[in-house]
């Protein structure tokens, strides 16, 4: 009844095809048709005879769930041209790209950020067209310089994480999201937020992700990971440095206070100084405050556990296999601990492992997780090297776990089957 007196259908993309291929609309609007992949729309569009699409090309893309070398395959196959690339473009792009008679209308008001925070995004991505008079909120910008040297895993870096959350703390920050373009690094933070919200160090509150995630909300604070260290590669430095959507998007969540993380050496390494990343990093230097953050992660990686995440995991996984072997799996163990006779041997005693299977009071087989800076940092391999020593004049197993396969059960349940019998992968495992 309420749809013959007020005849408007509100629908997504791939539900308007119940709606049958006689109905047809005399306006079809589309709202966020920057993130609307091309093949899904043309369902609604196909069903409309005028059109209205609501979006912004400086926004995020549609996540496209399909190989690109097979969409370069089928638009060779097909000569498809570039405007109607499926991987590479909206439904909003396409249409900007192929339509120059319908008008192109800039919503240019903003009411979100503070002066300082929009005034980057309007100069680098919206050619100052932006109408910034009705903003009272002056806002803040703040660069905090990192040295990134501890990894453990790609992309992820210690020095970073830890300097986001002493600043949370330090600042009593709530309504702050933390945006980082890497998954490995958003495990990483949300692992040492958890840890700090449970002992009411942090607010509730703070919360992590990738740009997918704060997509469409705002918060306070915006605090931007790029987790870039002098070990990235320059192909992972050129996806994100060239991901303008990414960088506009999390730099318009910022309601107050946009604060960027990152190490600048390892930035102007990698930067040919002209891409997106730089010229924010660049734009907050000389626009607000620049402070350097002292690294506390070096006071603990070589030595007594940094409760990793990798730690967490491969404890989980070895104490089920061990409840069920009958054994007992202990994490985080002290050389002197497992070899008492070492006690007044100074190299050791502020050592440990990472993990030690036991069968009664008898220390099996011992176990250290490996990430990258187990083969390039020269103290990590020299403590390496003394522990692996050690292992073999005590007539022990040392396996080493690259951090991958922390949660692998299946695999290593294998791996323990294959060192019972005797016959395991040496070259990759045992020392």
């Amino acid at each position: 009844m309420s749809t013959k007196v007020f005849p408007v259908i509100l629908t997504t993309n791939l539900s308007s095809r119940k709606l049958g291929k006689k109905y047809k609309f005399d306006l079809l609007a589309i709202d966020e048709a920057g993130q609307c992949d091309v093949a899904t729309s043309l369902i609604p569009i196909s069903k409309c005879k005028n059109i209205v699409l609501i979006g912004d090309t400086n926004q995020l893309k549609p996540i496209v769930l399909f190989e690109e070398t097979r969409n370069e395959e089928l638009m060779k196959q097909f000569a498809v041209s570039e405007p109607y690339d499926y991987f590479h473009n909206s439904i909003l792009s396409t249409y900007k790209r192929i339509d120059n008679i319908s008008r192109d209308i800039l919503l240019s008001y903003h009411y979100r950020c503070g002066k300082k925070i929009i005034n980057f995004s309007n100069m680098r991505f919206y050619e100052n067209k932006l109408n910034l008079s009705m903003l009272s909120n002056i806002g803040e910008v703040r660069l905090v310089d990192v040295n990134n040297v501890n990894h453990k895993l790609k992309n992820s870096t210690l020095e970073e994480a830890q300097g986001i959350v002493n600043y949370i703390k330090e600042n009593k920050l709530s309504d702050a999201f933390i945006i980082t373009p890497f998954r490995n690094q958003e495990d990483a933070l949300n692992h040492l937020l958890q840890a700090a919200k449970e002992k009411g160090e942090i607010d509730p509150s703070v919360s992590c992700g990738t740009i997918h995630k704060v997509q469409g909300q705002e918060n306070k604070t915006i605090i931007i990971s790029t987790s870039i260290s002098r070990d990235t590669t320059p192909r992972t430095y050129d996806w994100v440095k060239n991901n303008s959507q990414l960088i506009n998007v999390g730099v318009t969540r910022a309601q107050e206070k946009l604060i960027v993380f990152t190490d600048k050496k390892a930035i102007e390494s990698l930067s040919r100084k002209d891409d997106d990343l730089y010229a924010l990093i660049e734009y907050v230097q000389q626009n607000g405050t620049t402070q350097v953050s002292q690294s506390t992660v070096n006071k603990f990686t070589i030595g007594f556990s940094n409760n990793s995440v990798f730690e967490d995991e491969f404890y989980k996984t070895m104490s089920h296999y061990c409840s069920i072997q009958g054994s007992r799996f202990k994490r985080n163990v002290k050389l002197t601990d497992l070899f008492p006779e070492e006690i007044n041997n100074p190299a050791l005693n502020k050592r440990e492992f990472d993990g030690v299977i036991y069968v009664g009071k008898v220390p099996q087989i011992v176990f250290e997780i490996n990430g990258a800076d187990h083969y390039h940092n020269r103290k990590r391999m020299e403590s390496d090297k003394l522990k692996g020593q050690l292992i073999n004049s005590k007539n022990l197993k040392l396996i080493l776990i690259p951090n991958q396969y922390v949660k692998h059960y299946e695999y290593i349940r294998e791996l323990m089957n294959k060192i019972k019998g005797g016959t395991y992968q040496k070259t990759l495992f045992e020392v």
